[in-house]
């Protein structure tokens, strides 16, 4: 491809370059994952990528999911799914969610957080729900203390419902149900 240059009086051609052949001018681009429902091959993957993010993030102890949970979720339930963000063959992310309005267990990579996959997958399972599941609204929960996670889920149109029970794992934590419209 030629780019005419106008100098002047004088018309030059010159070869167009492209910003990603010189590295300081290249824009900073973060490729985005590949979004997709899970298969059976991706049930150890999504186990362990749950159990290390949440790990990591101090939300639990031991394992929240096994192998054979995500399996069983993959392969025998026409009311619920797992999505999966891949970069490549890599699981780099992941949700749950489940009839009649359960979103939850959003995981992402360490690598990969702050990249905008969580916001992502948020966004391709409120489709799932909604066109797939016949779901009309998205309801998760946010652990009372982690104002962060009210932060973020407040900007992806979830509200607090005042709604508090005992967090899963027990330790005198409670979790807040939020809820969004689809």
């Amino acid at each position: 491809m030629l780019v005419k240059r106008v100098l002047s009086t004088t018309t030059r051609v010159t070869p167009a370059i492209s910003l990603a052949t010189i590295p300081l001018l290249a824009p900073s681009i973060t490729p985005r994952p590949s979004i997709r429902v899970a298969s059976p091959d991706d049930a150890a993957a999504v186990a362990h990528l749950v159990n290390t993010a949440l790990r990591d993030a101090n939300l639990m102890q031991g394992d929240r999911l096994t192998t054979p949970n995500v399996l069983e979720t993959i392969t025998t339930s026409d009311a619920a799914a797992v999505l999966v963000a891949c970069d490549g063959a890599d699981i780099v992310g992941s949700i749950q969610v489940r009839t009649p309005d359960y979103v939850g267990a959003l995981a992402v990579r360490g690598d990969w957080q702050k990249r905008g996959v969580g916001r992502q997958l948020l966004a391709a399972a409120a489709i799932h729900c909604k066109e797939v599941l016949g779901m009309t609204k998205l309801v998760g929960v946010v652990v009372t203390n982690r104002e962060d996670h009210y932060e973020y889920y407040g900007r992806r149109g979830f509200v607090r419902t005042g709604v508090f029970m005992p967090h899963p794992e027990g330790r005198g934590l409670l979790v807040e149900v939020v809820e969004k419209p689809l």
